[in-house]
């Protein structure tokens, strides 16, 4: 398989001529994952399209060897900040930082990202002290939502719904390389994001 940078480097055009941005892209296990995002949000259909796009054009080239599936969502709103312009686009926002084992201090920096480089995170806790961190000691990153308060049950309301948003997800199989998306079906998972898995199988030389 493909190192990320590799990835990105066949997938970020795509994206782009699209208009969109890719915010990652990442083999994990069998599936490549690819997030992407824009300035004014995403919807289904347009996550599905660049699905299409990016299936099509792998279907073409053939850059990637090997069978895989591709997944192409949304970030989310919890987002994995796994490089340093992920940390840079987080400023101001509130998250959650895991260090690897072995690491000076305490494994945990949560709070507020208040600034960030090439190298390393400043995190203000909630006590009001500043940590900053090397994105090199970093084991796992994300940002975190703070849920409100579900809305009391009244008129117009019913009791149990909570006031979390869902995600959509559409999911399409593909069973030969290079076939149109031809099914599709939405559901409303736990976490918001959008997602387009596709499986994707291909001959051995």
């Amino acid at each position: 398989m493909l190192d990320d940078a590799k990835l990105i480097d066949i997938i970020e055009p795509l994206v782009s001529a699209a208009g969109f941005t890719l915010y990652d892209a990442e083999f994990r296990g069998a599936s490549l994952l690819v997030m992407v995002d824009g300035p004014d949000g995403i919807n289904l259909d347009q996550v599905a399209s660049i699905s299409r796009t990016i299936s099509r054009h792998l279907d073409e080239d053939d850059p990637i060897p090997g069978k895989y599936t591709l997944e192409v969502s949304t970030p989310g709103l919890e987002r994995r900040l796994r490089r340093s312009d992920h940390f840079l686009g987080a400023i101001g926002e509130s998250v959650k930082v895991k260090l690897n084992p072995g690491t000076a201090g305490e494994r945990r920096a949560d709070g507020e990202l208040i600034a960030a480089d090439e190298t390393s995170a400043t995190i203000r806790t909630a006590t009001g002290d500043e940590r900053t961190v090397a994105l090199a000691d970093i084991d796992r990153a994300r940002t975190h939502f703070e849920w409100g308060p579900a809305p009391k049950p009244g008129k117009g309301s019913k009791p149990g719904k909570g006031s979390k948003p869902g995600k959509q997800k559409a999911s399409a199989k593909k069973a030969q390389p290079g076939a149109d998306v031809n099914e599709s079906q939405t559901e409303t998972p736990n976490n918001p994001g959008e997602s387009t898995p596709t499986d994707r199988g291909q001959s051995q030389p």
